[in-house]
């Protein structure tokens, strides 16, 4: 390989706009609210597919299951509802994480709140 040259045939480039002047799928359907800006209208349907996909992983959905039927809702691209699934999977695992931390927290409150009780109950009998 070393000592060949590529020959370009033919190049060219395709201008595109990231954020065009006219966002053609939003108002049509129903996601434009008011004066936003395209991300930030990106930024509320990623967040809305967070919390969707959160849901239907507790419904024991399949992620293929949840990304075709989340780009269908949100109109969010592959990428976006990869990420969106991903997210949520991780906050349901942050969450199964948490749980012996507050049962130790609970029961630790839990103690405390008999102790004050036992103590209440004493004075009342001394009166």
């Amino acid at each position: 390989m070393h000592g060949t040259k590529r020959q370009t045939i033919g190049s060219f480039t395709i201008q595109g706009e990231w954020f065009p002047n006219k966002t053609v799928s939003f108002p049509e359907n129903g996601c434009h609210h008011g004066d936003e800006t395209p991300l930030e209208i990106e930024m509320r349907l990623f967040g809305s597919a967070t919390r969707w996909a959160f849901q239907r992983l507790l419904e024991g959905r399949t992620r293929a299951e949840i990304k075709v039927l989340g780009q269908a809702i949100f109109h969010l691209n592959s990428r976006y509802m990869d990420d969106a699934i991903l997210k949520a999977k991780e906050i349901i695992d942050a969450q199964r994480q948490l749980i012996p931390l507050e049962i130790k927290e609970t029961a630790a409150k839990l103690g405390k709140t008999e102790k004050k009780i036992k103590q209440i109950f004493a004075k009342v009998k001394k009166l």
